[in-house]
């Protein structure tokens, strides 16, 4: 099998059967399997090669984020990519202080998973771009204590 070899990890299987199905035709990604759980990607990992988990996490809870850990202790070279139902930035950071290659949302439509796949693949870090942007627009904030210019006639 060439390409991204990818592991998806959701407990709502119309959601895996979605996304491997996304992925199938994507030209550069191989979807090796699709579990509904922590156990069940611990055995992939332990018989297949995967590049790339992609993770669902539905509550931005300590256990949850403790899965992440788990994978990256059993297989520290594999990518993983949350894909979180709600990521406040809090989240983003304990996700990411976890071991997480990166973060996406469930606003975010599947041409931007396929990217984030291939961007964490090769070795990058990815945010979505509506997390970015409420990074960078906190930061402004607290630096400045108010927004440019620019930024109050963009809302």
């Amino acid at each position: 099998m060439q390409g991204i070899h990818v592991l998806i990890v959701d407990g709502r299987p119309l959601l895996r059967q979605v996304l491997a199905r996304h992925l199938a035709r994507t030209a550069d990604h191989c979807v090796v399997n699709a579990e509904g759980d922590r156990i069940g990607a611990e055995r992939v990992l332990l018989r297949l090669h995967v590049d790339v988990v992609v993770l669902a996490i539905d509550r931005p809870e300590p256990p949850r984020l403790g899965v992440i850990r788990a994978l990256k202790r059993m297989q520290p070279l594999t990518k993983v990519l949350v894909l979180a139902e709600r990521a406040d930035l809090s989240f983003v950071a304990h996700a990411l202080g976890a071991g997480a290659d990166g973060i996406l949302t469930g606003d975010d439509d599947l041409g931007e998973m396929s990217r984030a796949i291939r961007h964490v693949a090769d070795g990058g870090r990815y945010i979505c771009p509506a997390i970015a942007h409420e990074f960078a627009m906190r930061g402004i904030r607290s630096n400045t204590g108010r927004l440019p210019p620019a930024e109050q006639y963009a809302h």
